[in-house]
């Protein structure tokens, strides 16, 4: 309250009341989150992440390594206004989103767009000089607390930001950003009119040394936390009436290295979505490739990932929304034609309906290197894919809140191995740090000495151990007038049951349902009384006390 009272007496103090409508440009201003091991880019054309524009890669991890992760995420919302459906979000190159506070009337205007066209970054180390010398930059001295941006109170006065009294930006980790903008442009890139909303956004990272020295954590979760970042953004409704069915959603453009060879999948028990390399070896990273994730960790209803569409390898006549109701579709898991997103093959009308697109651990169905359960895998590229998140009702005034982080992950055993780190260790140990992370404890007395010391390089870790899951190898001969031989090697004992089919799907021959020990195994794969033809054959290794692994390929067979 105390935000837009003083927005309103800003916006009456300079005299403005016209329409943004062919006034306000799209947004300039960027800047970068570059504190821990990344390097992120900033703007204020409305993009949580812009495409590669202005200084350069969009999303840079390892931070100097040239190798980039992202190429875009934009946020955007549907919602119904007096029972008509309404959009707002760009859509890479078109801008409903352009820089600042919508006035007392509801619209941008030119003096305000220009004065919030910008991204105001303050660092710990920022706030500790001031501390110290009583030196202040820019943004730490002029952090727009009339616009919402978060301030810690240490005057006692909740309506003034006094540095010398005591206040504080609201700083998280390392370093915050923050920037508002709003949907005034007038470009209706939806086709349906704007909603007339304001977007709040507030941007961090935390280092190693800070995780660790700050927050107490090991040094393996702080390596963690070292490569990811989190954003914290909000919905405002500035209409008189409320926002109903409002769905929140996000395009993200995953752009993994050479983001030519790509796959991507979801994990929906951990609101996760991510990218990963087709094979062991990428242009860019080399050698076992990592994973990125995307996790939505924060909504103001249910749970944060309410749906997930895979849309890069889908026909353009089904996928990529261009319409307001296609974008009301997207964030439901409906396709253009509002068809519903199924399970298997394509997601479309190829099972039953389901929230989630490609939810299996790769290299199991369904998942972009199993696509219909026999092995087949789709053709890499760009990984592109629509997040959702529950519906919720935005009240005149109110906000809705909700928070992401970007993880990065990387293991020496191997491109799926990244992925199974990911979703496994790392998301989990980001998202319960990150979720509920607030400011600094000691942000008005912390001083340029109390600042976090750089951790020691990580010792070599020497070789990677074994891997706990089987490896597979073709079938030999191949093909074979007789019997064929699998090769499988299990680090420890497990439940091993290995399937044919035929062309037609159906099951023909289960060689193998039992359990093995550690060790080489040779398992026969015997072809007599089948005819001349290309067979299926898929294994699933179950280790004791874990989720099966599959694997699969094609054997045939000649007379």
């Amino acid at each position: 309250m105390r935000s837009l009272l003083l927005l309103s007496a800003l916006t009456a103090a300079l005299g403005v009341t016209t329409s943004a409508h062919a006034q306000c440009a799209r947004g300039t201003a960027e800047a970068h989150l570059e504190n821990a091991g990344g390097r992120a880019l900033l703007s204020t054309d409305g993009s949580l992440i812009p495409r590669g524009v202005g200084q350069g890669l969009p999303y840079e991890i390892p931070r100097g390594s040239g190798a980039q992760v992202m190429d875009g995420l934009e946020v955007r919302l549907t919602a119904e206004v007096n029972g008509g459906l309404r959009a707002s979000g760009n859509d890479f190159g078109l801008f409903d989103f352009v820089p600042g506070p919508l006035d007392g009337s509801g619209n941008a205007t030119a003096d305000l767009c220009a004065t919030y066209d910008r991204i105001w970054r303050v660092t710990l180390e920022d706030i500790a000089r001031y501390n110290t010398t009583g030196e202040a930059t820019a943004d730490l001295a002029e952090w727009p607390t009339e616009a919402g941006a978060p301030v810690v109170d240490g005057d006692g006065n909740p309506d003034n930001y006094d540095l010398a009294a005591g206040d504080r930006p609201a700083i998280i980790g390392d370093e915050t950003a923050w920037w508002i903008v709003n949907d005034d442009s007038g470009q209706d890139v939806w086709q349906a009119g704007r909603l007339r909303v304001e977007l709040r956004v507030l941007a961090f990272t935390v280092s190693d040394a800070y995780a660790v020295h700050r927050l107490g954590l090991s040094r393996e979760d702080a390596e963690v936390l070292h490569y990811a970042s989190s954003f914290r953004y909000a919905f405002t409704n500035r209409r008189t009436v409320p926002l109903e069915d409002a769905r929140i959603g996000y395009f993200a453009r995953f752009m993994l290295g050479n983001f030519r060879d790509d796959y991507m999948g979801s994990a929906p028990d951990q609101n996760l979505v991510y990218a990963y390399n087709a094979d062991n070896v990428d242009d860019q990273y080399g050698v076992s490739p990592p994973a990125l994730g995307l996790r939505l960790l924060t909504a103001p209803v249910g749970k944060p990932l309410a749906c997930f569409m895979d849309s890069n390898r889908s026909s353009s006549a089904i996928g990529t929304p261009t319409t307001a109701q296609e974008l009301a579709w997207a964030h439901q898991c409906r396709w253009r034609d509002g068809a519903p997103l199924t399970f298997g093959g394509g997601g479309y009308s190829s099972g039953e309906p389901t929230n989630y697109s490609l939810p299996a651990v790769p290299p199991d169905y369904w998942s972009d290197m199993n696509i219909d359960g026999f092995g087949s895998a789709n053709l890499p590229s760009f990984s592109t894919g629509v997040l959702a998140h529950e519906p919720t009702q935005i009240a005149p005034g109110g906000t809705a809140a909700f928070s992401l982080a970007f993880i990065y992950s990387r293991s020496e055993g191997g491109h799926l191995a990244s992925v199974r780190k990911l979703i496994a260790q790392d998301a989990p140990r980001v998202g319960a740090v990150l979720r509920d992370l607030g400011p600094d404890p000691d942000l008005a007395t912390l001083r340029l000495g109390d600042l976090p010391a750089p951790l020691p390089p990580l010792p070599d870790p020497g070789p990677e151990p074994p891997s706990r899951y089987a490896v597979a190898e073709t079938p030999a001969p191949n093909p074979t007038t007789g019997d064929a031989t699998l090769r499988l090697d299990l680090p420890a004992s497990a439940h091993v049951r290995l399937e044919v089919f035929d062309a037609l799907g159906r099951r023909v021959a289960t060689p193998v349902d039992e359990t093995l020990g550690a060790a080489e195994h040779r398992l026969g794969v015997p072809t007599e009384g089948l005819p001349p033809g290309v067979y299926v054959y898929r294994l699933s290794v179950r280790p004791e006390g874990q989720s099966p692994i599959t694997s699969a390929g094609r054997l045939t067979v000649v007379r």
